[in-house]
């Protein structure tokens, strides 16, 4: 999961359908406060130490060497302060990425949960979330095929039930037995698709 500061959470925008747009704002947002807050607390030390250093501490000095480590302990903290800044932000850039990926897979897994198995999902380039969408795509595609068996199987029974109707009003038992083999066939036939689904 993608977890920023400020418990902001990709995933729970993207779940109540938040658009691209304001997550982008948003990530940007935080991008921007972070490099502000580093700029800001590496000003503070700097003003701080160079105001805190005075004549007595610079004449206890006793070589360049002290002097040059004294001097220059400000900015090394702040270089210190700007590199975990940086890689905070390195770190958040790429879930810019994976925004609208990840909005086309909630929009299709939303059309399946409407009953749409007929479209497939398509993302362009090379994103980690695009072998989510293969595999989202060929277990739509499975069911699909399986769903198809099951509505032509029921078909075929609907025909075999009106066929042994007609067939009872005329009192043929042979022929209706006949029918009535057809039908246990297609149940199996339905009871070998209904192996593949969980419930």
């Amino acid at each position: 999961m993608y977890k920023f500061i400020w418990g902001f959470s990709m995933t729970n925008n993207l779940i109540f359908g938040a658009n691209k747009t304001f997550l982008k704002r948003r990530i940007y947002s935080i991008i921007s406060i972070m490099a502000g807050s580093a700029v800001f607390i590496s000003s503070v030390i700097i003003v701080w130490f160079n105001s805190s250093l005075n004549s007595e501490v610079l004449a206890e000095v006793c070589d360049r060497v002290e002097l040059a480590a004294v001097t220059l302990m400000p900015y090394m903290i702040s270089a210190v302060v700007a590199a975990i800044t940086a890689i905070g932000i390195i770190t958040i850039l790429p879930s810019i990425k994976v925004v609208e990926p990840a909005e086309q897979i909630l929009y299709r897994i939303r059309e399946l949960a409407e009953g749409d198995l007929s479209s497939t999902l398509l993302l362009r380039g090379d994103n980690s979330l695009k072998v989510v969408a293969q595999a989202l795509n060929k277990a739509i595609s499975n069911l699909n095929s399986d769903i198809t068996d099951l509505k032509i199987i029921n078909r075929q029974q609907w025909g075999l039930l009106c066929e042994i109707r007609m067939w009872a009003e005329n009192h043929d038992c042979e022929t209706m037995l006949v029918f009535v083999r057809e039908m246990e066939k297609n149940w199996d036939k339905i009871a070998d698709i209904e192996e593949h689904y969980i419930t």
